[in-house]
C-alpha cells in the first residue's frame, strides 16, 4: 500500500465540530510540522471554510471502497461526521481495510459496542487503533480519573528509579491489591464557557429518543443492577456488570448532592451544591471499561465513582439548573408526542438547520477528588494507610465544540507523535512510545503518555493538588 500523503484527514469537516477542528489544526500548523486535508460530501461548503488544505470529496453513501480512497491517503482519520450510528460504520471499515488509525467524538456506547463486536478482531490483526470517545464524551471525566489513579499508583508503589517505574500501557498498575482496599472518586464538571449543542449531538439525541425499543433480553440471574444502569451498561462490557453494579455511587443521581459535607479537605475544591451529570450514563461504563485495562482492580474491592455537574458552582446557577430539571421532569408525559411523524420531521429539520459557533473565551473544567485506603502490602494485621488527592482538568472553550475539537485533534496529533517515535524506540521499557490497537479510548490506548501530552497543550491544564 502506498505511503499516506497526509498526516491527518478530517472527515465531516463542514459540520459544527468539523469546522472547529479544521480551524484548530490550521492554527496548530503554525508551530508544528504536519499535513492536513479536509473531507466532506459538499465541495462548496469545503471551499467556504477558506482554509489552505486540500479538499477531498466523498460521501458515506458512496460506500466503503470510495471511502478507502480517502482513508488510504491519511495516517489518522479524524471523524467528525455524526450521528455515528448512521454514518460511522463505513468509515471504520475503510480505516481498518487501509490500516489507517481513527478517532471520533461519539458518545453512542451502544454503537461502539456493536462496532467492537464486529470489527475488533480485524482491527487488532491489522494493528489499527480505533479510538472512540475522544471529546467531551468521555475525556472530561476520564482524564482527571487517570491522573488521580496514577497519583495513587505512585504512593502505593513508589519508584526506586525512573527505569523501574512502569508508565506504559503494557503492565497493569497496582492501585488495588486486596479485596479490602477502598477507592472513592468524585468528579464535578462545570466551567465558565457557554454550552453549545452541536448539530450531530442533537441529531444523535433525537435518534435515541425516537429509536424503536427492541425486545428486552432476559438478564442472567447474577445480574442485579438497577434498571437505569441495566439499560446502558450491559451493551458496552457485559463482563464488568457485576463490578459496576457494586460500585456506582447512587448519589450520582441525586438532584442536589452537598459535596461540602464530605471530607473537610475537599470543601474548597468541590462545589457545595451539584447536580446530576446527564453524561454519567456514558461516562461511568466507558471509564470503568477503560481503567480496568490499565489498572489492577481486584475482585471484591471497593471502587466507587460519583459523577456530577455544576454550572459555575454558584447558588443562583444551581437554583436555575434545578428549576430546569424539575421542568424537564414534568414534561415527561408529553414525550410520546415524539412518536408522531410530523413532530419527528420538524425536530430533525430544526437540528439539521442549526449552526453553532464555539465559545473560545470561557473554559470547561472538571474537578476531581480521590480518597483511598489499603493495608500495606496486603497485610490485614497492619493499620490501613490512606491517600487523598485533588485534581483540576480544564480546557479552553465550550464543552460541545471547542473542548471536543481540541481533545480530538490532540488525540490525533499525539498518535502521530507516537508513530514517529515508534520506529526508533520500540524497545523502551515503559511503552510510552507505543499505543494499544483495536477499539480503545485515548487513555486506555495511550495512557500516561497522553496525559503528559495534554499538559503541554496551550489552553489545557491537568493539575494535581495534594
Amino acid at each position: 500500500m502506498p505511503k499516506p500523503r497526509f498526516d491527518i484527514v478530517i472527515y465531516g469537516a463542514t459540520g459544527d465540530t468539523g469546522r472547529v477542528a479544521a480551524r484548530y489544526l490550521f492554527n496548530q500548523q503554525k508551530s508544528k510540522n504536519f499535513t492536513v486535508a479536509i473531507a466532506a460530501r459538499n465541495e462548496e461548503k469545503l471551499k467556504a471554510l477558506q482554509l489552505p488544505f486540500e479538499n477531498l470529496i466523498c460521501d458515506v453513501s458512496d460506500g466503503v471502497k470510495a471511502l478507502e480512497e480517502v482513508t488510504k491517503r491519511a495516517k489518522v482519520i479524524v471523524n467528525c461526521c455524526g450521528p455515528y450510528t448512521f454514518f460511522g460504520e463505513p468509515v471504520i471499515q475503510a480505516c481498518i481495510n487501509t490500516k489507517t488509525h481513527y478517532c471520533d467524538i461519539t458518545g453512542e456506547i451502544k454503537w461502539v459496542s456493536e462496532m467492537k463486536e464486529k470489527y475488533e478482531a480485524q482491527a487488532s490483526a491489522n494493528e489499527v487503533a480505533i479510538l472512540n470517545f475522544c471529546g467531551y464524551d468521555c475525556l472530561a471525566v476520564e482524564v482527571p480519573i487517570y491522573a488521580l489513579l496514577h497519583e495513587l499508583e505512585k504512593v502505593k508503589t513508589p519508584p526506586q528509579s525512573k527505569n523501574q517505574y512502569s508508565t506504559g500501557h503494557r503492565a497493569q498498575k497496582a492501585v488495588i491489591n486486596t479485596s479490602k482496599d477502598e477507592i472513592h472518586i468524585n468528579t464535578v464538571v462545570g466551567g465558565s464557557a457557554k454550552a453549545k449543542l452541536p448539530r450531530g449531538t442533537l441529531l444523535t439525541a433525537l435518534n435515541m429518543m425516537m429509536e424503536k425499543k427492541k425486545k428486552k433480553e432476559k438478564q442472567p440471574k447474577s445480574f442485579k443492577v438497577n434498571t437505569f444502569w441495566s439499560h446502558i451498561i450491559p451493551v458496552f462490557n457485559a463482563e464488568w456488570d457485576s463490578v459496576i453494579q457494586r460500585n456506582v455511587a447512587w448519589s450520582t443521581l441525586a438532584l442536589a448532592y452537598p459535596f461540602g459535607s464530605i471530607t473537610e479537605g475537599y470543601k474548597s475544591h468541590l462545589p457545595f451544591i451539584t447536580l446530576p451529570n446527564f453524561m454519567a450514563a456514558v461516562n461511568i461504563p466507558v471509564v470503568f471499561d477503560s481503567i480496568q485495562r490499565n489498572f489492577n482492580l481486584v475482585e471484591g474491592a471497593t471502587l466507587t465513582f460519583r459523577d456530577r455537574l455544576t454550572v459555575g458552582g454558584s447558588i443562583q446557577n444551581a437554583f436555575w439548573s434545578i428549576f430546569a430539571l424539575v421542568g424537564a421532569f414534568f414534561s415527561l408525559p408529553f414525550l410520546p408526542l415524539l412518536l408522531l411523524p410530523p413532530i419527528q420531521s420538524t425536530l430533525v429539520s430544526f437540528a439539521k438547520g442549526r449552526k453553532n459557533k464555539p465559545d473560545t473565551n470561557g473554559y470547561t473544567k472538571t474537578r476531581g477528588t480521590l480518597s483511598a485506603s489499603w493495608f500495606p502490602n496486603g497485610d490485614e494485621t497492619k493499620k490501613k494507610e490512606h491517600c487523598y488527592r485533588k485534581t483540576t482538568f480544564s480546557v479552553r472553550g465550550d464543552p460541545g465544540l471547542q473542548m471536543t475539537a481540541t481533545l480530538q485533534c490532540e488525540t490525533a496529533l499525539h498518535m502521530l507523535n507516537l508513530m514517529e517515535k515508534a520506529d526508533d524506540e520500540k524497545s523502551i521499557e515503559d511503552g510510552s512510545t507505543l499505543f494499544r490497537k483495536g477499539f480503545q479510548t485515548p487513555l486506555s490506548s495511550m495512557d500516561k503518555g497522553f496525559l503528559k501530552h495534554l499538559q503541554s497543550v496551550d489552553g489545557v491544564e491537568v493539575r494535581i493538588d495534594q
